[in-house]
């Protein structure tokens, strides 16, 4: 069998779909199903068109209603196949409530065979616009770290080994609050000034990192590391002593799930999105500006009580369903399922 796997970004962009699409791509692998990745920012509508008659694709995967799931249509629609559209997050929390953007995103998730979540809180956005609870499937994201290449942040930064470490880390846009964390962690170092704000990502939206370079200024106690190679993450997340999640919009973030598999604190917004992992054992929720500033500056003075919470986060992200084993097993069934007309 083979799939064609519809992606919003890819690498070297390492975008939250990014990350999910590689990883679900090596799983396919596994299970003998053989997948071509296209990024469809990189392509003209006619040379997307023409890269899926050549590969001639069994099943058609959208990752993200909108910005895919509308060439997964035409895909479907041109070699007659099956097809599946994972939800990624703004799809379902932002562009569906688009007038514009609504009906063509239900007509994507009508048309598909199997639409999957990473959490209840979109299945219930789902089931509110009639998709049917037969076609939705949940399947929670896993943690994969490609091999490793061994950095010191901290040393090639020279950064102190006392100094408190906050990471940003996700593409550049509006939609992540960047400058919602810079803003409030200018306030935490009036108060606790030994600490240093890593920020690592791409850049998707060029406005909102002329915000954030604007903050940054000269200030030496915040780095803009550009994007890194995947190979570097799980020493980066060794440099930091707490990832800051301040999105307005999550579905299930695979930076949340790195940051608790490598022990690192989270610091996240209160928001349905991030309810299947961070929970107030697993992470430091915060809610607003205020309790932002209040919640860091308890993580900053209070070490000896983070540990049960890491050790918690940990344990949560490393067993099922937030296995890889689960996952794999999980798009197996349904490919095998949605597919099996494809091999007869």
């Amino acid at each position: 069998m083979k799939s064609l796997l519809l992606t919003p970004t890819f690498f070297p962009k390492a975008t939250g779909n990014a990350v999910t699409v590689h990883r679900i791509s090596r799983q396919l692998t596994k299970v003998k199903i053989t997948s071509k990745i296209i990024d469809v920012s990189s392509l003209s509508r006619k040379s997307l068109l023409d890269c899926a008659q050549n590969f001639a694709p069994d099943v058609v995967h959208n990752f993200h209603a909108w910005k895919s799931g509308r060439v997964g249509l035409k895909i479907k629609e041109m070699l007659g196949i099956p097809m599946i559209t994972t939800v990624t997050g703004t799809d379902v929390n932002v562009d569906l409530r688009d007038r514009r953007k609504r009906e063509i995103i239900l007509n994507v998730f009508s048309e598909s065979d199997c639409v999957t979540v990473f959490n209840e809180q979109a299945r219930a956005i789902l089931l509110k616009h009639a998709v049917p609870a037969a076609k939705i499937a949940v399947i929670h994201q896993a943690v994969f770290f490609p091999r490793q290449k061994k950095r010191e942040y901290r040393k090639l930064l020279n950064i102190a080994h006392d100094t408190a470490v906050f990471l940003l880390l996700g593409s550049i846009r509006k939609i992540k609050n960047p400058c919602y964390a810079i803003e409030t962690l200018e306030k935490i170092r009036k108060t606790i000034p030994n600490l240093h704000v890593l920020i690592a990502g791409s850049i998707l939206e060029w406005k909102e990192f002329r915000k954030v370079e604007a903050l940054i200024g000269h200030k030496k106690w915040i780095t803009y590391l550009g994007e890194l190679p995947r190979e570097h993450i799980r020493s980066l997340f060794h440099a930091a002593d707490f990832l800051l999640n301040t999105s307005s919009s999550e579905s299930e973030s695979n930076a949340v799930m790195e940051a608790m598999n490598c022990r690192t604190i989270v610091i996240g917004k209160d928001i349905p999105g991030n309810a299947s992992l961070l929970t107030d054992k697993t992470a430091l929720l915060f809610h607003s500006r205020g309790d932002l500033y209040t919640k860091s500056i308890y993580a900053l003075t209070h070490w000896d009580k983070l540990v049960e919470i890491r050790k918690k986060a940990r344990q949560v992200v490393t067993a099922p369903p937030f296995t890889f084993a689960a996952e794999k097993e999980s798009y197996r069934e349904i490919y095998w399922r949605i597919g099996n007309h494809a091999l007869r």
